[in-house]
């Protein structure tokens, strides 16, 4: 089993080296970085088996120069730290096909109950089917849901397949 957490799990930890190395020392073999700690990490961490990028846009990505930009940006970064997975929230597309012309290894979050929208499988099968995108499954976010957490998260193992787990 593969266990890591997400830099930002950490609140008042500021220091994204002083995070990655409480991580190796418990045994993470996976980290997901958060977008706040991104500028201060130059290279791919060190002792971990799989790492990952939380993104989190200024705008949702969209066909326009702005968007444009950040994705070369992304790209870059996700060929200099050698990322496994980009975990992107759903409601930060606008336009569906920009996202697939940059080679970046997009995976799509289910999200929590904060959101009206694409918490639940119902929500997420079309933009999964259509791009060919892989679900990182947060159990969180499942939790926040519904009480009946059983019931969606056998809703999302018809997708088990393509499923990251992801518990932030």
């Amino acid at each position: 089993m593969m266990l890591g957490f997400n830099t930002g799990t950490l609140r008042n930890a500021h220091d994204p080296e002083q995070i990655l190395e409480l991580y190796r020392e418990i045994g993470c073999t996976a980290v997901e970085l958060s977008h706040s700690h991104i500028a201060a990490i130059d290279a791919r961490p060190e002792g971990f088996g799989y790492v990952s990028l939380h993104d989190a846009p200024p705008q949702p990505y969209g066909d326009d120069e702005a968007s444009r930009a950040l994705l070369v940006q992304l790209q870059e970064r996700v060929l200099r730290l050698a990322l496994d997975r980009v975990v992107l929230h759903p409601n930060s597309v606008m336009d569906w096909s920009i996202i697939k012309q940059y080679d970046i290894p997009w995976g799509i979050e289910n999200l929590d109950a904060r959101n009206e929208r694409f918490g639940t499988p119902e929500e997420l099968v079309p933009i999964l089917e259509e791009y060919d995108l892989p679900l990182v499954l947060d159990i969180n976010h499942c939790a926040t849901r519904t009480t009946h957490r059983s019931h969606l998260l056998v809703g999302f193992k018809s997708f088990s397949e393509r499923v990251s787990l992801n518990s932030t």
